[in-house]
């Protein structure tokens, strides 16, 4: 990869909010708040929680981006991958998501850049990620993409390929919107999130509330630990959102996103 900086960034947030009102224009789309605040995300706020993935990384794992080779899985319109590219020094970064218009966007942006040698990305299922080939990762990034899984048994899928990527030793960081809240964290409506599909649809036709049972499944920390054990990961471990270290106790549970890493074994 050849050397970038922040200046590369800031070229990169340039060409995101040209190729993203382009996307939404298209489709109509260009004038609503809503887009507004898609193409914030997906540019100028994109650092905060880049470097927030990245201090999850190095507090949960011995392990850093620097000279690795990266996975980011459920890249969406891939701006993140970029500044994570750009910014914190991967050998190698490439982006994957199953939306083909999505990888477009991000592949046309990295262009218009001029850092296609920087990142890139490609159309895939994270659970099976067919385009990435064995043992060929050192760190697999999944941020707040794993809930869009809705069964159990395609998170299981998908944990079977995030491990299969990774070389041995290599780590697993998620980050995922947590079950145990109050408010349902796409909507901010409360409680619905917390009950079975059939009473959750009776609530929210008695009270206006919305769900998004079918759409995403929220996992618990503590669920989520259990799940990347049973898939053959080690040193499996749970941070909360919006801290600097491991808080202890029950609280540790509750906070609105959390993150959680664990090791491919080696052997």
């Amino acid at each position: 990869m050849p050397e970038v900086s922040t200046d590369h960034w800031e070229a990169a947030v340039e060409a995101y909010q040209a190729q993203l009102r382009a996307y939404f224009d298209e489709r109509g789309r260009g004038d609503t708040v809503a887009t507004q605040r898609t193409i914030q995300i997906n540019s100028t706020l994109v650092p905060k929680r880049g470097d927030a993935l990245v201090g999850h990384l190095e507090r949960l794992t011995p392990t850093t981006l620097r000279d690795r080779d990266v996975l980011e899985v459920g890249s969406g319109f891939g701006a993140l991958g970029t500044y994570l590219a750009t910014t914190h020094g991967p050998r190698s970064l490439v982006g994957i998501d199953q939306q083909a218009d999505l990888i477009g966007v991000a592949t046309r942006a990295v262009h218009g850049a001029g850092l296609d040698d920087a990142i890139r990305f490609a159309q895939g299922d994270m659970v099976d990620l067919a385009p990435v080939a064995d043992g060929s990762i050192d760190v697999v990034l999944v941020n707040n993409a794993f809930l869009y899984l809705t069964t159990r048994d395609a998170m299981t899928a998908a944990l079977g390929a995030f491990r299969r990527v990774l070389r041995p030793g290599g780590w697993l960081l998620m980050y995922h919107a947590n079950r145990w809240r109050w408010t349902e964290p796409f909507t901010g409506d409360p409680i619905v999130h917390l009950l079975p599909a059939p009473a959750a649809r009776q609530v929210c036709r008695a009270t206006g509330w919305r769900h998004n049972h079918g759409r995403v499944k929220l996992l618990s920390p503590p669920a989520t630990r259990r799940l990347v054990r049973r898939a053959g990961f080690a040193d499996v471990t749970v941070e909360p959102a919006g801290t600097t270290g491991r808080r202890r106790g029950p609280g540790r549970h509750v906070s609105g996103f959390f993150a959680v890493a664990g090791r491919r074994p080696n052997g």
